[in-house]
């Protein structure tokens, strides 16, 4: 994945370039069908801390990218089958 050419490094979200973004979004989508462990997504620079963690299906994280708003400080937690 690929941050825009365009993105202000100190934006709340990241500017991805659009024609990728279909992509990771359906990879999210098959990992989550749903997986019996979860799983966490953490776009970020080296080095940058985690402010926030968000729980939330596939589906809503997919949405998220799709929308170019992936956060640098946030990591996504798909929980586990059974749990949210």
């Amino acid at each position: 994945m690929r941050v825009s050419d365009a993105a202000k490094w100190d934006a709340p979200a990241w500017a991805m370039t659009p024609e990728l973004l279909p992509s990771l979004a359906e990879a999210v989508r098959v990992m989550g069908d749903p997986p019996p462990q979860g799983f966490t997504l953490r776009a970020t620079w080296v080095g940058s801390e985690v402010r926030e963690e968000r729980a939330m299906s596939a589906d809503e994280l997919a949405e998220v990218i799709l929308a170019s708003q992936l956060n640098e400080f946030t990591q996504y937690r798909i929980p586990a089958r059974g749990s949210r």
